[in-house]
């Protein structure tokens, strides 16, 4: 097996969202810990999660998740450095996808704690030709850490609001994003995503990864 081949199997494989040009990295919904509460709560964004079910409830999809939350708590600088080596590697992180290579961090799972956001600051800081995007509920872990420590510029760490149809106060983050339905989306403040527009594809749009936009806003599924 070559180094790559071994470094792809160490982080677990990689997720490609349908929906977002590149790659992306997830793990278990149900492992969630602030997602895990909010899904037991009326009017949450997670009270209707879409990693709870239709694809994600698939045996592959459901082992893979678990593998890849595993693979990390094994040994989590092993897996950070084989990150960074696939990411740095191979062919596909080489042709660039508009300006830069795009990359999610869970579209399935949040943080499991500082060390893992550790971690993700790290990958980012020696994968400078990628642009991480981290959307995240887990506000207490990110504000902590985000106070405390250096965020490389090419990760936008987005802090998602637990409940539907609200905003944030007003110089509460400085990214972050909501959910809102229809009939409440005159009430977003800030950017709409303009993926219901697109067939719910991102196309050519990168906003969700552009640290300068504040607040971006999503329609509810």
């Amino acid at each position: 097996m070559s180094q790559l081949s071994e470094s792809l199997e160490r982080i677990g494989g990689l997720s490609t969202p349908s929906k977002m040009p590149g790659y992306g990295w997830s793990i278990p919904a149900w492992e969630c810990d602030i997602g895990g509460k909010l899904q037991q709560t009326s009017g949450s964004v997670c009270e209707n999660c879409y990693a709870m079910k239709g694809r994600y409830t698939f045996g592959a999809v459901r082992n893979a998740l678990e593998n890849r939350l595993a693979l990390w708590k094994k040994d989590n600088h092993e897996w950070r450095d084989a990150f960074i080596y696939y990411l740095t590697n191979a062919p596909k992180f080489k042709a660039k996808i508009g300006d830069y290579h795009p990359f999610r961090w869970f579209d399935s799972g949040d943080l499991q704690g500082k060390e893992m956001l550790e971690d993700i600051c790290f990958i980012a800081t020696h994968t400078p030709h990628i642009r991480h995007w981290l959307p995240t509920k887990e506000y207490v872990v990110a504000n902590l850490y985000m106070k405390n420590h250096w965020i490389p510029p090419n990760l936008t760490i987005r802090i998602s609001h637990p409940m539907l149809n609200k905003n944030f106060k007003q110089g509460d983050w400085m990214n972050h994003s909501g959910v809102f339905d229809k009939e409440h989306l005159h009430e977003a403040r800030g950017t709409i995503c303009p993926s219901s527009k697109q067939n719910n594809e991102c196309r050519d749009c990168r906003m969700c990864w552009d640290g300068s936009i504040e607040v971006i806003n999503y329609i509810s599924h």
